[in-house]
């Protein structure tokens, strides 16, 4: 029997697969893929310290390399928009790690390393919510990490 695995609010349910055509299986044996290696990722992953995203269940999955570019400007992003929201001067320095969550768009869960006015550096987590344009970004989140 194939099992296919359904995301839906976080929850992660199994039911038989009904496969019709030949596409809608190989969907299937994708979709049971790719959850083994984000269950795979998952245990890997030994870190006690984690930031807020990480410690809800609702599939954040790791990113590989966190210095792309689409990330930085994702980064970029939200220190601005905190920096307008709460009269800051944040300035961005790095991307340290970045998760994403397919949800009815794209949240990215971003650690950055920025530094204020002071020139003092601090590790700040950020949630950024993109529908499927790039415009349409939104910072659902944005706090200090303490070390």
């Amino acid at each position: 029997m194939t099992m296919t695995t359904i995301f839906s609010g976080g929850a992660v349910a199994t039911k038989p697969a009904t496969a019709t055509t030949r596409h809608n299986s190989q969907l299937a044996v994708r979709a049971s893929m790719d959850l083994e290696k984000v269950v795979a990722a998952a245990a890997e992953t030994t870190n006690t310290q984690k930031p807020r995203w990480q410690l809800t269940s609702g599939g954040y999955t790791p990113v590989k390399d966190p210095s792309a570019r689409e990330y930085f400007q994702v980064a970029t992003f939200a220190v601005s928009e905190y920096n307008k929201q709460n009269k800051a001067c944040l300035t961005l320095e790095s991307v340290f790690s970045v998760e994403t969550q397919v949800v009815a768009g794209v949240n990215y869960g971003l650690g950055i390393t920025a530094r204020d006015e002071r020139g003092i550096s601090n590790n700040y987590e950020a949630i950024v919510f993109s529908r499927t344009e790039p415009t349409s970004l939104h910072l659902t989140y944005f706090h200090i990490l303490y070390q």
